[in-house]
């Protein structure tokens, strides 16, 4: 109960919502709550506070604000001609879910409030196509559930209402969801294997370490890593994330000496390199676009997710990445 009190009342703090639940202002089907109640279909919450305190607590000022701000805005494709778009590349969606496809460069959630993200993005397109209005607004912000690095692309989800939000968060939180990557990297793996270690944070630099062995502050994880296609020493491998630690794929990869292409903070630069040489002078022709982001991303891409009710999303690879692997003679992606 108390996690759908500080959603509705967007601007109180925790301990004004325990206040006036120890003062039964707030009320569960008529009688004293405590906040830890699990609320179901056709429970009643009653709340006894005057009008002013409820618009202040509701922050609708705010929401009218942000619902006017996004209603004016507009997403730029990194890796498109097209300079702007409103409409996300969305791979499924129903009453309460989507699931859509990130481009590389663009931030999951903003950072700070002048960023424009995938979750604006989101929204806009939900008031573009009618689903959310200004008073739906007030009462729920919908949001991103998974976060990917700016510069990873992939599966997104996202919840367009409280009880999406809430499925896609627990799901989350209880590991009840399979996640699956694509990436280039160097050297030829041939069998499938996973690999278990431990990650250190450095938070300053905003970097991981892995290590075989526990230490202070370690903390465990696993992936697992299944070849795909092999050219030229680079391998496409499919990669199933068991735990989902900060930068642990890149990490997990250098650790292994199979760097992911492109890769500026866990990568291998003389490489990249001499690979971006060899594209650029080849005789393909290709795509102005494509040449201008070459090597500023890491070629990796948040392929599927596995619901645990048996739903199954895959993303298409991202313009760039789909091009490398055309040019390159790759196979093995839904062929």
């Amino acid at each position: 109960m108390f996690k759908f009190l500080s959603l509705y009342f967007k601007a109180a703090d925790n301990g004004f919502l325990h206040k006036m639940l120890r003062k039964k202002n707030i009320v569960l089907n008529g009688k004293k709550a405590d906040g830890t109640e699990k609320i179901k279909d056709g429970d009643v919450v009653k709340v006894f506070f005057s009008d002013d305190t409820f618009s202040k607590m509701r922050g609708e000022a705010a929401s009218d604000v942000r619902f006017s701000e996004l209603s004016g805005q507009a997403h730029e494709d990194p890796l498109s001609q097209d300079s702007k778009y409103f409409k996300p590349d969305i791979i499924f969606e129903d009453e309460h879910i989507i699931a859509a496809n990130k481009p590389p460069f663009i931030l999951s959630q903003k950072s700070k409030p002048t960023d424009f993200s995938m979750n604006e993005d989101l929204i806009l397109y939900m008031i573009k196509s009618g689903q959310l209005n200004q008073e739906d607004f007030r009462s729920f912000h919908p949001s991103v559930a998974n976060r990917l690095d700016r510069n990873t692309s992939g599966l997104i989800l996202f919840g367009k209402t409280y009880e999406g939000a809430n499925y896609l968060s627990t799901a989350l939180s209880e590991r009840n969801i399979e996640k699956y990557y694509l990436a280039f990297v160097y050297g030829k793996i041939e069998e499938p294997f996973d690999v278990e270690g431990y990650l250190t944070k450095n938070d300053r630099e905003n970097s991981v370490s892995i290590s075989a062995y526990k230490s202070n502050g370690a903390t465990y994880i696993k992936t697992g890593f299944e070849p795909v296609s092999c050219v030229n020493g680079i391998t496409l491998l499919r990669i199933k994330l068991y735990t989902g630690k900060t930068h642990q794929i890149r990490a997990h990869l250098q650790s292994l000496g199979h760097n992911v292409l492109f890769d500026m903070k866990y990568g291998n630069p003389d490489r990249d390199k001499a690979l971006i040489r060899k594209i650029t002078s080849s005789d393909e022709h290709l795509p102005n676009r494509f040449l201008q982001v070459l090597g500023k991303r890491q070629f990796l891409h948040s392929y599927e997710v596995k619901l645990s009710d048996g739903r199954d999303f895959k993303a298409p690879m991202a313009k760039d990445m789909e091009l490398f692997y055309k040019i390159m003679e790759f196979s093995g992606i839904d062929e």
